[in-house]
């Protein structure tokens, strides 16, 4: 959970450039301690600029001070962009304070709690595991998941949580025995792990209700709300970090 991480800096750098003058842009970096660097674009000095300070304590309460600037010169602007359907320059800056635990509400940038401060982290731990497991197309979902959450896409962040987690039974039940491959993906493939006694019973109806759920999410019933596709998505990691160690 951070304010100065790459993607937050990239998509703030990119914010500033869109949103203000270049006389703009320098006052801004100068009214929270920043001296400019040079950059033959605005966005180029922007990145320069937030590169040079980035190993600096004060770092952090400048970035947000900062990230409040463009949220609030965003809002100013939105009528006018709108208008003439021109984009959002915040949009993938919010977008990247979601992926980092935090809400925006208006101008204020709002911790999500502690559970959603561990979730980058769990993340990044699972992510590893993925990668080490070779289980790519897990991975693909799994990345899917989190920008359609952090973008406001609760159906489309629920199937992919639904094809992560299946990808990982699936090849879990291929690596213990090739074999499982004859049967079909999903409940054939979890059945097969429960009867060779990897998934013990409780577990196995564990795994099965939730799968359920999930279903729920699929083309036709409806979208799901932010909570429902949130707590999807939390039970997905934490059920899998243990699952992937077994690969």
């Amino acid at each position: 959970m951070s304010l100065t991480s790459k993607q937050v800096i990239a998509c703030l750098s990119k914010a500033l450039a869109e949103l203000l003058s270049r006389t703009e842009l320098v006052n801004a970096l100068r009214s929270v301690g920043l001296e400019p660097r040079p950059g033959s674009s605005k966005l180029a000095c922007a990145e320069a600029t937030l590169r040079a300070y980035a190993h600096r304590p004060e770092f952090a309460d400048a970035v947000a001070r900062l990230i409040q600037r463009v949220l609030k010169e965003a809002q100013r602007q939105a009528a006018y962009r709108e208008m003439n359907d021109l984009p959002d320059p915040s949009a993938d800056l919010v977008w990247a304070l979601r992926r980092e635990g935090y809400e925006v509400k208006g101008s204020d940038i709002i911790p999500l709690g502690s559970a959603a401060a561990l979730l980058p982290e769990l993340k990044v731990a699972l992510e590893s595991k993925l990668v080490r497991a070779g289980l790519t197309t897990a991975l693909a979902h799994l990345d899917e998941a989190t920008d359609t959450l952090a973008q406001g896409q609760y159906g489309a962040c629920a199937a992919a949580v639904r094809s992560f987690l299946q990808d990982v039974f699936d090849q879990w039940a291929l690596r213990m025995n090739p074999s499982a491959g004859r049967r079909n993906p999903g409940g054939d493939r979890r059945r097969w792990l429960e009867k060779q006694g990897f998934l013990p019973p409780k577990e196995a109806a564990l795994v099965k209700a939730f799968f359920e759920w999930l279903h729920q999410a699929g083309p036709h019933p409806g979208k799901p709300s932010e909570s429902e596709a949130k707590a999807k998505f939390h039970i997905a990691l934490h059920a899998d970090k243990d699952k992937v160690s077994v690969l």
